[in-house]
């Protein structure tokens, strides 16, 4: 229900953030309603003050007047040596908004990341060929008192390709790929409202996301062969509306076989909803 009034537009509050800001309040309405099974009344004042909890904080989340602090100075810099030809960004990391876009200029990967227990790492490897840039969060907590987070910028460099595995408690925000050179991307996340943005600059990038509570919107070019594979539980896509051809479980686009760039997506979710643009 929730799902439907949010894509009707009546509400404008995630029910992926409250489900998992208020993840605890769900254990303890089913643990009651197993206690209290032969009590209907009990069982079902439990779930009305349950559900009107979940709302309550929804409205609160949608007219709060809190947002993430804003920094453009970047705390994160590696220079992109003329000797690397690929590099490696594995990011572990809890409650994050988070943009990724290209650039263009002397630095490997350069920006800002809002969170001092976070530590960074660089290492080189095959004579000096390949970078490895680890995020990685000392403490992974997520402090419900400010549930969104902390946020993230950064820029990759569009000159050498891309490896780039994250595991991400929470996550929201813009992830643009276009203009990088990526051939895998492997997401973890638990919980949030994520767009990605993919890009034709390779021939082969491989997608494998497996996330709990998300909302995903993906964006290819229509230059691109595509192929989705969608799994999980209680999900809404609009793979079916693509008209697709439907092949071994996996949604194939009309180009595949004659692109130049193809990308597999492979997606298994528990809740939420899944979209594809092709632009």
């Amino acid at each position: 229900i929730f799902l439907l009034l949010n894509n009707l537009d009546f509400i404008k509050w995630s029910v992926f953030e409250v489900a998992f800001d208020l993840w605890p309040l769900i254990l303890i309405a089913v643990g009651a309603s197993i206690v209290f099974n032969d009590k209907k009344t009990i069982k079902t004042l439990v779930w009305i003050g349950f559900f009107v909890i979940i709302i309550a904080y929804g409205f609160y989340l949608q007219y709060s007047t809190y947002r993430l602090p804003t920094n453009d100075k970047p705390n994160i810099s590696y220079q992109l040596d003329s000797n690397i030809k690929a590099a490696s960004l594995d990011l572990d990391l809890t409650g994050v908004d988070l943009k990724i876009n290209s650039s263009s200029d002397t630095d490997l990967l350069d920006g800002y990341i809002g969170n001092p227990n976070v530590d960074k790492k660089i290492d080189y490897l095959s004579n000096g060929e390949k970078a490895k840039i680890v995020l990685k969060e000392r403490v992974r907590r997520v402090n419900l008192r400010t549930n969104k987070g902390y946020q993230g910028n950064l820029y990759l460099s569009n000159k050498v390709i891309w490896d780039i595995d994250g595991d991400i408690g929470a996550v929201s925000g813009n992830m643009d790929f276009r203009d990088l050179k990526v051939s895998n991307l492997d997401l973890d996340f638990g919980a949030g409202d994520v767009k990605l943005l993919l890009g034709n600059n390779v021939d082969s990038l491989n997608v494998d996301i497996n996330a709990g509570a998300t909302n995903i919107n993906i964006v290819v070019p229509k230059d691109l062969g595509v192929k989705v594979k969608l799994d999980g539980g209680l999900k809404r896509s609009n793979l079916k509306d693509l008209n697709w051809n439907l092949v071994n479980g996996w949604y194939v686009s009309p180009n595949y076989e004659t692109s130049l760039s193809k990308t597999s997506i492979d997606v298994d979710m528990g809740v939420g909803n899944f979209d594809l643009k092709v632009e």
